[in-house]
């Protein structure tokens, strides 16, 4: 968790030493933003790391009074080693890259909340310790898709968001010398775009 802090203290060194930089750009359709925040093992995937966090970064495109908008984002996930049976431990890291569209529902007001959904392209790295044997690991790529919901504040210069989305990769992802599961993941976000 020591590391999840240092992390989320960076990202907010970072977006208040931009935020004079993104005065004039509230009104452009292409926007930028960081994110950070705790991400959920789900499913057979629960049964191998612990929850851990996660931290990104996004590109946009939209127009202010279209509720339709693009999205296009990186995150990495970091989940905590969890014991297994016989002496074992597992972890694993995350990143992924996804397209996805975004609609905003309700009136025009500064709170919209918004549905996001997508695909993308998902890695993990994942690894079995084993006490007394060398580590096990693989690394695996495959396509998967996400789905979520969220909360902004249209503010003049920023935009704040929290997010939760559940990600989702057939199964096989994790291989088969550790699972052959789905990859199954909800990250819960806090962001900025600006």
């Amino acid at each position: 968790m020591v590391r999840a802090g240092s992390c989320a203290a960076i990202a907010t060194v970072a977006l208040l030493a931009t935020a004079p930089l993104a005065r004039g750009q509230a009104s452009s359709p292409y926007r930028f933003g960081v994110m950070g925040g705790w991400t959920y093992p789900e499913g057979d995937y629960g049964n191998f790391v612990n929850h851990g966090w996660n931290i990104g970064g996004l590109f946009s495109f939209g127009l202010p009074l279209v509720p339709l908008s693009f999205r296009a984002d990186v995150q990495y996930h970091d989940m905590g080693s969890k014991g297994l049976s016989s002496g074992q431990q597992g972890d694993s890291h995350v990143i992924d890259g996804t397209v996805d569209v975004i609609y905003t529902l309700g009136p025009a007001t500064p709170l919209k909340f918004y549905i996001i959904g997508g695909i993308g392209l998902y890695n993990t790295d994942n690894t079995l310790h084993t006490s007394g044997q060398p580590d096990q690991s693989e690394s695996v790529t495959k396509f998967g898709f996400n789905i979520g919901v969220g909360v902004k504040v249209s503010l003049p210069v920023i935009t704040p968001f929290i997010e939760a989305r559940y990600h989702y990769v057939p199964s096989g992802f994790l291989g088969p010398t550790i699972s052959n599961s789905a990859l199954e993941i909800v990250p819960i976000s806090i962001g900025i775009v600006f």
